[in-house]
């Protein structure tokens, strides 16, 4: 049988043993390292300084610092915080190819010995993929390059070839169908719902409430206090930077995403509503107690436990799903703060209301009290359309459908060929059955306005094809930081069971913090790493006799 030369790599790049340098970029954060190694080397911010310098000449110039030190210590000479990549695209290239040098630079990479792999969104665009094979082959003049995609390398982290895979990051919440390790393009949706919506409600909360942030780099000392904060501020004989400022003030919200939030399931809430009922009516009965017996004392007050402690181990192993949080949950404890003085009232709160209270110290000393707000918004990602105005300077409403530009984008989505006849032969005969006016008066259903993550999983699951959904509906890969919310696998588990009766549910995500955050990487780690995988290499020879565009078109579609 003949083979298409335009398909298959003209020769195999190197041999059983490569040392490929894997590279995979995100919004948050880029992840750098060697093949074949469980972890990356180097974990990068997505963001970078940029100051003013004087030259020689008088002229005012430009540099660019990457060091995340730097990033968080204030200076002037027009001090900016710019991202390198917003929605897992690169935006700024010469920022990237700079901050990947250095990495390259610290890993002592060898130029002519290793080739490289990098990661890729779904949407990817031509522009960038063109971009990534100009800067691998001949900014940095690696022998070899490939790019591969995100949801393809989690599925290959998790051992999973078909599998659906749901990315939970900073930007972006993404589901795909991966079948043999190939992503079905036209089944993907992805929407804003992630870390960075939560980030906005967190933000608009403190608003409310008359509450600023005040980043530690502004903190001189401070006195803890639970009503007005007590601290004195640095003085700085130059000009801080809105950019430089938000950026600071995003290190404090993610904090407080990460140890505050939680998402509570119906049977939690069946037991919280119980427990809230069962402490009424014993606040009911003792009210006809003596005042001496009811009232606490002073000293009582002073040695009550602390009210952040409990109900942080609310969240344990499920084996069904595969996930283990409490390590999450450890952290939230440990992290949240608060003393015996700030707790209400047991006459006016219930003991359900007292355990779901976490406090959070900001960098200026200020005790900040959360309730069921830690549940209200860690919930948005499930029904983003309860948030009031989709959070005030948000994104407009998103129900996860997108249009690919690249008409070669959408050629790879996959269909078993009996299944591709069958509906071809019901269409035929449905169309000689139907009249002209049954077809006229047929209205194409319109899409929700908002999709949360259970939505999205559902509705991609009703795109792909019948023989597919069962398989991947049992196999679906929950990844991504987002995603380590305690109790946001429960719940989606316990959601798309009700939403999906005819499927087996069943949903898989590492314990481990690291790898839930990294899958991307470790997937493209064991890649780049197996011997059958040196053929897909594409050499500098290759690149050069074939050309960009057919290589995108046959290589990277």
């Amino acid at each position: 049988m003949a083979h298409n030369s335009a398909t298959v790599a003209p020769q195999v790049y190197g041999g059983d043993e490569v040392a490929a340098i894997v590279l995979d970029p995100g919004s948050n954060s880029t992840r750098v390292g060697y093949a074949g190694e469980d972890c990356p080397r180097q974990v990068l911010p997505s963001y970078y300084g940029e100051y003013d310098v004087s030259g020689v000449d008088g002229n005012i110039g430009k540099r660019r610092v990457f060091d995340e030190n730097l990033l968080y210590t204030p200076r002037g000479d027009n001090f900016e915080i710019k991202p390198i990549l917003k929605d897992n695209l690169i935006i700024d290239w010469d920022s990237a190819l700079e901050q990947w040098g250095d990495s390259f630079k610290n890993l002592k990479v060898d130029f002519d010995q290793q080739p490289l792999l990098m990661t890729e969104p779904i949407w990817n665009s031509k522009k960038n993929k063109t971009a990534a094979l100009e800067a691998a082959l001949e900014h940095f003049k690696f022998p070899a390059f490939y790019l591969v995609k995100n949801p393809t390398c989690i599925s290959f982290a998790h051992g999973r070839p078909n599998c659906l895979v749901v990315d939970m990051g900073d930007d972006i919440t993404s589901v795909t169908p991966v079948i043999d390790g190939l992503c079905l393009v036209k089944s993907t949706m992805k929407t804003h719902y992630a870390g960075k919506f939560l980030n906005q409600q967190l933000k608009q909360f403190l608003e409310v409430a008359n509450i600023n942030i005040e980043p530690s780099y502004k903190i001189k000392s401070k006195i803890q206090s639970f009503e007005t904060p007590n601290w004195v501020a640095k003085n700085f004989n130059f000009e801080i930077t809105e950019s430089f400022e938000e950026y600071q003030k995003t290190r404090v919200l993610n904090e407080m995403k990460e140890t505050l939030l939680q998402v509570k399931t119906k049977e939690e809430d069946a037991v919280a509503a119980a427990a809230a009922s069962a402490a009424s009516a014993a606040s009911a009965a003792s009210a006809s107690a003596p005042a001496s017996t009811t009232a606490p004392t002073a000293a009582a007050a002073a040695t009550a436990p602390t009210a952040p402690t409990a109900a942080a181990n609310t969240n344990s192993s499920n084996t069904n799903t595969n996930t283990n949080t409490n390590a999450v949950n450890t952290n939230a404890t440990s992290t949240a703060s608060g003393t015996p003085a700030a707790i209400p009232d047991a006459s006016t709160t219930s003991e359900n209301d007292v355990s779901d209270e976490r406090y959070f110290e900001l960098p200026n000393g200020l005790n900040v009290k959360f309730g069921k707000e830690r549940f209200d918004i860690a919930n948005s990602l499930f029904k983003p359309a309860e948030v009031p105005s989709v959070v005030r300077g948000w994104e407009a409403p998103e129900n996860g459908e997108f249009e690919f530009k690249e008409a070669h984008n959408l050629k790879n989505d996959y269909k078993p060929i009996r299944r591709v006849r069958k509906e071809t032969e019901q269409e035929i005969a449905a169309a000689e059955e139907s009249t002209g006016k049954n077809s006229s008066s047929k209205k194409k259903e319109k899409s929700p306005d908002y999709r949360g993550v259970t939505e999205l999983i559902t509705h991609v699951l009703s795109l792909i094809d019948i023989d597919l959904r069962a398989q991947l509906a049992n196999n679906i890969v929950l990844t991504g930081a987002t995603s380590l919310i305690p109790g946001l696998s429960e719940k989606l588990t316990n959601d798309l069971i009700l939403m999906n009766p005819s499927l087996k549910i069943r949903i898989h995500c590492s314990g481990n913090v690291y790898e839930r955050k990294y899958s991307s990487f470790i997937g493209g780690s064991i890649l780049a790493s197996l011997g059958t995988f040196h053929q897909l290499w594409v050499s500098k020879e290759e690149y050069q006799e074939v050309g960009v565009d057919r290589l995108l078109m046959n290589r990277f579609k």
